[in-house]
């Protein structure tokens, strides 16, 4: 707000209990648009069927520290730049946001244990990118949950997610990541991690302040 830059989105979504162990939930997340009005640029090439070969940046120069990596990059883009020659607009334009939708089945194997069933369907450029993800949960009472899945995305399927949940006391703290093998992959040669390798992944991490107890009610 207040950036002229103005849109709107919305999320709905529901969830149903239909007995003790089965429960189902479905949502549309991201259902919105911005109209783009400040500071907006737009490229069109004048040789929309041009050609240009990139062989890679030359960090060599860089390594001597004759030049910085941001001028070879700039160097670079100012290079396709007059290839392509590039026509600027500012005409405002509106964008749709990438809209989701969202649907699970959670299996409740015990008191403390669940099984989910997790689909996913992302609308990114008019195309439709579908995830899936099997999930196991274990809870130890209040103060502890995990969660590992298995996760479809991106059209790979070695996708291994873990979640991690604790609660002793008023802070709820959680780390998640839908690919921890991503940011495990090494490179044989040189020994070093090189997330490159990898299509997708993601990590979360922070804390929630709770207030109140829930579960406690006043006596009579």
């Amino acid at each position: 707000l207040g950036t002229g830059n103005n849109g709107a989105g919305m999320d709905v979504g529901v969830s149903y209990s239909i007995n003790e162990r089965w429960q189902v939930s479905a949502a549309v997340n991201d259902a919105g648009f911005i109209h783009w009005t400040n500071d907006v640029k737009s490229y069109t090439s004048k040789e929309p069927n041009a050609l240009i070969e990139f062989q890679g940046v030359d960090l060599t120069d860089y390594q001597n520290e004759s030049i910085t990596v941001q001028e070879a990059f700039d160097e670079l883009t100012d290079s396709i730049g007059a290839r392509f020659d590039l026509a600027e607009s500012n005409n405002s334009y509106t964008s749709m946001l990438n809209i989701r939708t969202v649907a699970s089945v959670t299996y409740a194997l015990s008191k403390n244990q669940s099984a989910s069933l997790f689909v996913q369907n992302t609308i990114y450029d008019q195309r439709l990118h579908p995830d899936i993800s099997l999930s196991y949960s274990f809870s130890m009472g209040k103060w502890f949950k995990s969660s590992l899945a298995w996760s479809y995305i991106n059209r790979t399927a070695g996708n291994i997610g873990i979640i991690l949940i604790a609660h002793p006391g008023a802070f709820q703290w959680y780390f998640g990541s839908d690919n921890l093998l991503g940011i495990l992959l090494y490179d044989r040669y040189n020994g070093v991690p090189v997330p490159a390798y990898t299509r997708h992944t993601s990590l979360r991490a922070g804390f929630n302040l709770t207030l109140g107890k829930p579960g406690v009610t006043a006596a009579n």
